[in-house]
C-alpha cells in the first residue's frame, strides 16, 4: 500500500519520508543532488540512520536493494515534473484505505 502525506511548505513532509526511511531501510527518491544533501544533512540533525537518498539521474541504473524493496519519493510532483522537463498544473492520486495529512 502507498501511503500519502500532504501538507504545505514546512509541515514536516520530508521529515515523515526521512522516518521512514529509517524504519524501513528504503531510499528516498529526490529530484536533485541539493534536495539530496538536504535531506541526508536534515536526517543527521535528526540522528536518524537512513541510506543516502538518490536522484532521477541514479534511478538510470538503479541498485538490486532498490529494486527489492522500493522507494519512498520526497515531493513527487518536483521529482515528475523534473523527469518530464514540464510543469504539472493538475494531478490526481488514488485514494487508499491509509492517507495522513499534515
Amino acid at each position: 500500500m502507498t501511503k500519502i502525506f500532504t501538507g504545505g511548505r514546512g509541515s514536516g513532509k520530508t521529515t515523515k519520508c526521512i522516518e521512514e526511511s529509517a524504519r524501513t531501510g528504503r531510499y528516498i527518491l529526490v529530484s536533485s543532488k541539493f534536495r539530496a544533501k538536504y535531506t541526508y544533512a536534515q536526517s543527521q540533525e535528526m540522528n536518524l540512520v537512513i541510506p543516502f537518498p538518490v536522484t532521477i539521474e541514479e534511478m538510470k541504473l538503479p541498485s538490486p536493494s532498490i529494486i527489492r524493496n522500493g522507494l519512498i519519493v520526497d515531493e513527487p510532483i518536483n521529482v515528475l515534473e523534473t523527469i518530464l522537463g514540464n510543469q504539472i498544473h493538475f494531478a490526481t492520486v488514488n485514494e487508499e484505505k491509509e492517507s495522513a495529512q499534515g
